[in-house]
């Protein structure tokens, strides 16, 4: 069994429309047959940056073209095909929806079939087609949003709190669902299981120069010492399932490495699935990178580059490893999809953080298959 993803946004800002948000399906069902079966249970969302919006033109685009609609490389003069950024198999899921009809009326069908939205942290790149989106909801259908206790209090409290946007809870068209970090649970009636894992996404500190002490804002790597009250930002990592075949997707959320937080967060998830790799259980990571080596690292605030990702995965490697040392390369072929690629500046970051990763991973020599995820751009896992 394999899995369907599709990028209905994969960048990390600064550029709007096409923030972070993960269509997943089974392979084995098009979405032609979800609409005329009128299957309910077959789509999950990680993550709501993007939404109905792109959702439609990439419709549009699939069945006027038969070809992947990509948002994004266009930007920038030194571009390339986008097949040079992705190794997986790049399909158009779309392309055989009914021409006669409405691109949007399509992207309401597949949309009001997502059984369930997993987010893995309440940054606005990650949620706000959650609450844009959310007048289509129906309180007859209501959205069924999972995430940790703390993510879904910023959602009803800074969001869904009447004054930024409606009170969506209370009317019954979105529902909440808090879940524990470790505790697998059941989605989509039992048609995914999901692993929720905790992760930093950087350190903050109380500000002495706002009027509420508890106010909190990002710390520098620079401005570290052992007086500061620090807090580290958890976001979360999704390993989804289906149990009918136990083939697996781990889907990070934003997150820093190990050597930064000083966790140990990371190190925990790849003993956890270090297993499922090498019984190839695991079909792929989703994960972020969102600066190339040359950022500064007190520019990071909680986020990798490649230097950082490639370290984690020697990690990993060594995990796989203590599980079969006859193994002399156990990640090789594995893919590994980068999202989160913030566009900054004037010439394609996707093209030299790919770039990086493959020199970094050579010179490693962990056999990885990098690629970066496009926007609008779907493929088979």
């Amino acid at each position: 069994m394999s899995f369907d993803i599709t990028f209905l946004g994969s960048s990390g800002g600064c550029l709007d429309g096409t923030t972070c948000a993960v269509l997943v399906k089974p392979h084995s069902i098009t979405y032609k047959e979800i609409i005329t079966q009128q299957r309910f249970d077959d789509i999950i969302c990680v993550d709501a940056g993007s939404g109905l919006n792109m959702l439609g033109h990439i419709i549009h685009h699939e069945i006027a073209h038969n070809s992947p609609y990509q948002s994004g490389l266009d930007l920038y003069n030194d571009s390339l095909p986008v097949q040079k950024y992705i190794k997986p198999e790049i399909i158009t899921p779309f392309s055989t929806l009914n021409a006669s009809e409405s691109p949007l009326k399509h992207a309401f069908g597949i949309f009001h079939r997502v059984s369930a939205y997993l987010i893995s942290h309440p940054h606005l790149d990650h949620i706000a087609s959650l609450a844009i989106n959310s007048p289509a909801f129906s309180n007859n259908s209501s959205r069924q949003v999972y995430g940790a206790s703390h993510t879904l209090s910023a959602l009803q409290d800074h969001v869904f709190n009447g004054v930024i946007w409606p009170n969506m809870p209370k009317f019954n068209v979105v529902k909440l669902h808090s879940q524990k970090y470790w505790k697998p649970f059941s989605i989509a009636n039992g048609n995914f299981t999901v692993n929720m894992f905790d992760i930093s996404h950087g350190k903050l500190i109380k500000s002495n120069n706002v009027s509420n002490s508890d106010k909190l804002v990002p710390l520098k790597e620079s401005d570290i010492d052992g007086n500061l009250d620090i807090k580290h930002y958890i976001s979360s990592a999704f390993l989804i399932t289906i149990p009918s075949t136990n083939a697996s997707l781990l889907v990070f959320g934003d997150f820093e490495s190990d050597s930064i937080s000083l966790l140990n967060k990371n190190l925990t998830i790849w003993r956890h699935i270090a297993p499922l790799i090498v019984s190839h259980q695991l079909k792929g990571i989703i994960l972020e990178c969102s600066s190339s080596g040359d950022c500064d690292p007190d520019e990071l605030y909680g986020h990798l580059m490649p230097c950082h990702l490639i370290a984690e995965l020697e990690k990993l490697r060594a995990e796989c490893l203590s599980i079969d040392p006859s193994s002399e390369s156990p990640l090789s072929g594995f893919h590994i999809v980068v999202t989160h690629v913030k566009d900054v500046g004037y010439v394609d970051p996707r093209r030299r953080i790919l770039n990086e990763l493959e020199q970094l991973s050579q010179q490693a020599q962990l056999g990885i298959q990098f690629s970066v995820a496009i926007s609008g751009v779907s493929i088979v896992l």
